[in-house]
C-alpha cells in the first residue's frame, strides 16, 4: 500500500483481491496520488464508494477493467461521468441487469471498446446493442 501511495508517475495498476473493509477509502487514497494513471485492472469486491473514487480521481484513465463490483449501476455511472478519457471498459460480475444497462447506454458512445460479462443482462438486452452500431458508437461491443 505504501508503494502505491508514492506513485505519482505510475501509469498502470493491476490490483487483485481488493478488500472492502474500509469502504474503498484506501482505494481512493491511491487514486488521489496516482494522477497519471491510464490503466486500471481490479478484481475483487469493489464497493460503490470505490467506483465513485475512480470517477472522481481517475481523470486520466483510458482503460478500466473491473470484476465483481458495486451493488447497482450508480457506481458505474460515477465512473462513466467522471472519466472523460476512458476508451476501453471491461466489466464482469456486476449486480445489475437490463434496465440499468440501458440507462447507461448514452455513456458508452464515446468508448472504443466495451465488454460486459456475467452481469445479469438478458439476451433481449444484448440484441438492443444494435443501436450502438453507428459511426459514433463503440468500435467493438461484446456482451455475454
Amino acid at each position: 500500500m505504501q508503494l502505491l501511495l508514492d506513485c505519482r508517475r505510475t501509469a498502470q495498476i493491476f490490483w487483485y483481491s481488493v478488500s472492502t473493509h474500509r469502504g474503498g477509502e484506501g482505494f481512493g487514497a491511491i487514486l488521489m496520488k496516482c494522477k497519471k494513471l491510464s490503466r486500471l485492472h481490479t478484481s475483487g469486491l469493489l464497493t460503490d464508494q470505490a467506483l465513485c473514487y475512480i470517477g472522481q480521481y481517475g481523470k486520466s484513465l483510458r482503460t478500466l477493467c473491473v470484476g465483481v463490483a458495486g451493488k447497482n449501476e450508480m457506481g458505474l455511472k460515477f465512473v462513466l461521468d467522471g472519466c472523460p478519457n476512458l476508451l476501453k471498459l471491461e466489466m464482469s460480475d456486476f449486480q445489475f441487469g437490463d434496465s440499468a444497462l440501458r440507462s447507461l447506454l448514452h455513456h458508452f458512445y464515446r468508448l472504443q471498446f466495451v465488454k460486459i460479462s456475467a452481469c445479469g443482462v438478458t439476451h433481449q438486452c444484448c440484441e438492443y446493442r444494435i443501436h450502438w452500431e453507428d459511426p459514433y458508437g463503440p468500435k467493438y461491443v461484446q456482451i455475454f
